[in-house]
């Protein structure tokens, strides 16, 4: 592969300065890879590139050396065109539960209908489970995970008409413990990731109300943690069973007086 010409890419005003190399292989195709610095750039931007043989992105080739320039003035006029359309702040959650149950005719929750003597099989015995599925093989712990951070979401439009969805950090401000507490509590929340790698991650439009909600929902986990986590030991188990109580006492006193409201 021949090194023919350098082409300077310089757009006044827009940020854009840099040079590249043209090429033309053995087939004759005139070649270049895109600075790395570039390319990059585009990239973050949500500009789809090519690879070359060393699979580093911001390859491009055509027939002839005009038709090479062209198709990088069109990726650039695309990565230029890139327009905000929309910047709201939204909470990124992910509730996932691990479980494996029989639900009877009653709504009574049976660990396993098929295994207990005083029930008949295949009498309303409704197999259940969490949202993370269980391999009908292998044990695996019961529990509930629960991921929620609020982002900024930002939608981009560009000429071609794609969509772009981009996520960053909500800028928190001075006062915000005042004006948004349930917000402020819930962002100051550490070490929040998803439950796992294929988890479903969804959005809801930020309202204080929403906040208080997940906010909430996570408090509850730590103060499950802050009544159990010192009790863990076979000795301490033993002494709570034998005394009759929960290990996880009931969060609400009156939950048998509380309205049931369906959302």
């Amino acid at each position: 592969m021949g090194h023919l010409k350098t082409v300077r890419v310089h757009r006044h005003g827009e940020d854009v300065d840099f040079q590249y190399k043209v090429s033309v292989n053995a087939d004759g195709l005139f070649t270049t890879t895109l600075p790395a610095d570039i390319a990059s750039r585009l990239v973050d931007a949500g500009i789809e590139l090519e690879e070359n043989r060393n699979k580093v992105k911001g390859f491009v080739w055509a027939q002839t050396l005009e038709r090479l320039r062209e198709k990088i003035k069109e990726i650039l006029d695309e990565y230029l065109s890139r327009e905000l359309t929309e910047s709201i702040m939204v909470i990124r959650y992910a509730i996932e539960t691990a479980c494996s149950y029989c639900v009877d005719v009653d709504s009574t929750i049976v660990p396993n209908g098929c295994f207990l003597s005083d029930y008949t099989p295949g009498e309303g015995c409704e197999w259940s489970g969490g949202s993370i599925t269980q391999d009908p093989i292998h044990r695996h712990a019961y529990g509930i995970l629960v991921y929620a951070v609020p982002q900024q979401k930002e939608t981009f439009k560009y000429k071609s008409g794609k969509i772009r969805i981009e996520y960053g950090p909500v800028e928190l401000g001075w006062g915000l413990n005042a004006e948004k507490p349930h917000l402020s509590r819930l962002n100051s929340f550490n070490h929040m990731t998803p439950p796992t790698q294929n988890s479903k991650v969804q959005d809801i439009t930020y309202t204080e109300d929403v906040a208080r909600f997940f906010a909430d929902l996570v408090t509850s986990i730590c103060a499950m943690n802050e009544q159990i986590q010192d009790k863990l030991s076979p000795e301490h188990i033993t002494r709570i069973a034998e005394s009759g109580q929960k290990l996880i006492p009931d969060q609400t006193s009156n939950r048998e007086n509380a309205d049931t409201k369906e959302v």
